[in-house]
């Protein structure tokens, strides 16, 4: 004969699908994620291949600064500054990567991917010199050029760049062909009081992986979306807006401070 609480328990309702994962969930201790601090550094490595957060890329890269320094010091002395963002790639890369189970120190196998730097600061011994004068007018270009974009959501044309600046068509054209390389960094020559341009094999991409790595993941897709960037559509504010669920000005203001980093970005170089 069943008991008291066996014939209660019985006649209960059976509890819904919904109630049945809460209590699943309610069982199962509750996950976080250990601070980077309290890990090892090869621990974070294999967390960070798996899923690579803001967090632990930045934890990352400030432990790996010590061996960035040597490689910078033995493969390309003299560009600590301007080669920073090309470093910072090419460090994230050995990372990923790395394999724990080879048993090579992540440090030691980080320095021996760092080698590449001799090669970029190599083809940098290239030097195009670019009288003040020029490369002033190219900065003023250029910023009427992202003052564009920030207003309208697109490249001007330059027929519009030469109307925002006051510059005539051929002007216009005339600077941009006349700075046509791949990344810039102007030093003054004491001895001219000219600047000095010097090309190298730091791009645009560049930038926007470093900027890109270093953002929440909301970021990461209004950078993908506004620029078309991994494959991803290029969206309009609106569409990225419902995408997130969030509003049109959220995503201007998020996109505002994405602008700013990549330009701190390019300041180091």
């Amino acid at each position: 004969m069943p008991t008291i609480f066996e014939t209660i328990t019985q006649n209960l309702p059976k509890p819904t699908e919904e109630q049945q994962k809460q209590l699943k969930a309610l069982e199962q201790p509750e996950t976080k994620q250990v601070p980077a601090k309290e890990m090892s550094v090869k621990d974070v490595v294999m967390r960070w291949q798996k899923n690579p957060t803001p967090e632990d890329t930045a934890f990352l890269l400030q432990k790996m600064k010590p061996t960035i320094n040597s490689a910078m010091t033995s493969y390309a002395p003299g560009h600590q500054k301007d080669l920073a963002v090309k470093a910072a790639n090419l460090t994230l890369a050995a990372l990923k990567s790395y394999d724990p189970e080879k048993g090579t120190d992540p440090s030691t196998y980080v320095f021996h991917g760092l080698k590449r730097l001799n090669r970029f600061a190599n083809r940098r011994q290239n030097i195009i010199p670019i009288s003040e004068q020029a490369s002033m007018e190219y900065r003023f270009l250029q910023q009427a050029r992202q003052e564009f974009i920030d207003t309208f959501d697109r490249e001007p044309s330059d027929m519009e760049l030469a109307d925002r600046t006051g510059y005539s068509l051929k002007k216009v054209n005339k600077i941009l062909d006349g700075n046509k390389v791949t990344s810039e960094t102007s030093t003054i020559n004491p001895e001219t009081n000219n600047s000095t341009f010097f090309q190298s094999d730091i791009t645009e991409q560049d930038f926007f992986e470093y900027v890109y790595k270093s953002v929440s993941p909301v970021d990461q897709k209004i950078m993908e979306w506004s620029t078309g960037a991994h494959g991803k559509p290029a969206l309009s504010n609106q569409e990225i807006a419902k995408q997130l669920h969030i509003t049109p000005a959220a995503v201007s203001q998020r996109r505002a401070k994405i602008l700013d980093k990549l330009s701190e970005v390019r300041g180091l170089v």
